[in-house]
């Protein structure tokens, strides 16, 4: 293969020269990581913002495994009233 032929198709990268200019310049990689984790504990500290959710699941009549529903006195949350639904979920919270 000749010269002309190899610099068309692909480039050599100096990976000396870029530790050397990385290694003259130490300073800037440590100003950037304690920039970052400046960052990072402020955000941190700033947020007070702790968010909670919970969730009530019914989860219906059984069912037998032909399909049909076996007999249960379970009722519905939906026979519960709206109040009392309210204040349960102010005490979870």
């Amino acid at each position: 293969m000749t010269t002309a032929a190899r610099t068309e198709g692909e480039a050599e990268v100096d990976f000396g020269r870029y530790a050397t200019a990385v290694a003259a310049r130490w300073w800037l990689l440590l100003l950037g990581l304690a920039a970052g984790i400046l960052v990072a504990l402020l955000i941190s500290v700033g947020g007070k913002d702790v968010y909670r959710a919970s969730a009530l699941l019914y989860p219906g009549q059984p069912l037998s495994p032909s399909g049909s529903r076996r007999g249960c006195a379970r009722r519905p949350p939906s026979s519960r009233s709206r109040a009392t639904w309210r204040a349960s979920a102010r005490r979870s919270s």
